[in-house]
């Protein structure tokens, strides 16, 4: 595997896909085999939020291509410290993924983990974040 001007070059890749965009579905897993000149990179953001013990808030994260642009239709995982479950949003047109959380986590600082898995254009990305509980 080869770097050039922040492409994968001339390599092979095995993604394992957990999205599958049929009806705006995120749920299958799906395997494939990936050959390619060309991969993009990609840059995952996810900001940092606050929020109270039983209540509502949203996580959001943003997905770009290497040139700044916003990357559309791609699944987002997110898991917080202190809750054992896995979440995932769709990012919309202008790359943003928007999940509606509920806080269960008693009052204290948790991370926020965001993966993009990568596909057959754009590469993997993960960012992490914080979830302040008061």
């Amino acid at each position: 595997m080869k770097m050039i001007n922040n492409k994968v070059t001339y390599a092979t890749f095995l993604l394992v896909l957990t999205c599958a965009l049929t009806l705006g579905y995120c749920g299958s897993h799906v395997s494939a085999l990936v050959s390619g000149d060309s991969i993009q990179a990609t840059d995952l953001t996810v900001n940092n939020i606050h929020g109270s013990t039983g209540h509502y808030t949203f996580l959001k994260a943003y997905l770009s291509d290497e040139h700044g642009k916003a990357v559309p239709n791609k699944c987002i995982t997110f898991k917080v410290d202190g809750d054992p479950h896995d979440y995932i949003a769709v990012t919309s047109p202008n790359g943003h993924a928007l999940l509606y959380y509920y806080i269960p986590q008693n009052p204290g600082t948790y991370s926020i983990k965001t993966e993009f898995k990568g596909d057959e254009n754009f590469a993997p990305s993960v960012s992490t974040g914080v979830l302040t509980v008061v």
